[in-house]
This record gives structure tokens, C-alpha cells and sequence, in this order.
């Protein structure tokens, strides 16, 4: 099996603290500056982290205010929401506008 990017690496811990209830639906996230310091990586490998799972429609990027995280049902990824969903976290949220 292939080693995983740092990128990858960044993306799987950030989406496993969404999982586990960290950073709940429509909370934001940590900036890149705090989470680059967290996982001693660069800021350019954190902002790629972060639109990989903006890619996913896990996270959304408001210009000006910040990164959010999704409500379970607006994300495109099936490797993530059957992660959550052996975590458990498959309670029903109301659907988006």
C-alpha cells in the first residue's frame, strides 16, 4: 500500500475530529496558521488538505468569513460518510436550503 501524502495525512486527522464531534455542522474551523502549527506542516500543505475536503462538500469556504463544516448530508464522499457512520454519527440533520 502507498504512504499517504501529508496532505492526506491532514485531510484524514481534520475529517477525524469532524467525525468525533469537535467541529460539529455548521461550526468553523481552525485557521490555516493553527492547524499547520498543530500537524508541523505548512500552511500551502493545510489550505490543500482543506480543499480536498472542501472538494468533498465536508467543508465550505466563506470568502471573508471562514471555513465550515457541512451537515452530514451535504457531503459527496462515501468513504466519509460511511466513516462517520461507523462512528455512529448518522443522526438525522435537517435538510439545506
Amino acid at each position: 500500500m502507498a504512504r499517504k501524502s501529508l496532505v492526506g495525512v491532514v485531510a484524514d486527522e481534520l475529517l477525524d475530529r469532524i467525525i468525533a464531534g469537535e467541529f460539529p455542522p455548521g461550526t468553523s474551523v481552525p485557521g490555516e496558521l493553527e492547524l499547520s502549527a498543530r500537524h508541523e506542516v505548512s500552511r500551502m500543505t493545510v489550505r490543500e488538505a482543506m480543499k480536498t475536503l472542501e472538494a468533498q462538500h465536508i467543508l465550505s469556504v466563506e470568502r471573508g468569513r471562514g471555513t465550515f463544516v457541512n451537515p452530514l448530508s451535504r457531503w459527496a464522499s462515501l468513504e466519509a460518510v460511511l466513516r462517520a457512520a461507523s462512528e455512529g454519527k448518522t443522526t438525522r440533520q435537517p435538510p439545506c436550503s
